[in-house]
């Protein structure tokens, strides 16, 4: 379960760190959450259809966590065609 940890707490670092890099999105977020949520409560599951704003930037955070899978080289394990070039 380390590795869980490990990557929830550097998921969660990169989250803090960009929201403290735009403090106008940070500020935003918070109006969107006192907007449904209130001061008296946290929120719920029930929730998270009505914060389009916070839901943007989770998948906006994820998106920049995992972004090192894309930049993986890939190999091709056999001649390949591709339209007109062999590979």
């Amino acid at each position: 379960m380390q590795g869980a940890g490990e990557t929830t707490s550097s998921y969660l670092e990169m989250f803090i760190m960009l929201l403290v890099q735009f403090p106008e999105v940070q500020k935003k977020a918070q109006e969107e959450l006192d907007r449904v949520v209130g001061p008296n409560r946290t929120p719920t599951l029930k929730d998270v259809d009505k914060m389009p704003y916070i839901r943007a930037i989770i998948a906006e955070v994820t998106l920049k966590f995992y972004s090192f899978v894309l930049n993986i080289t890939k190999f091709i394990i056999r001649p390949t065609a591709f339209d007109q070039w062999s590979l």
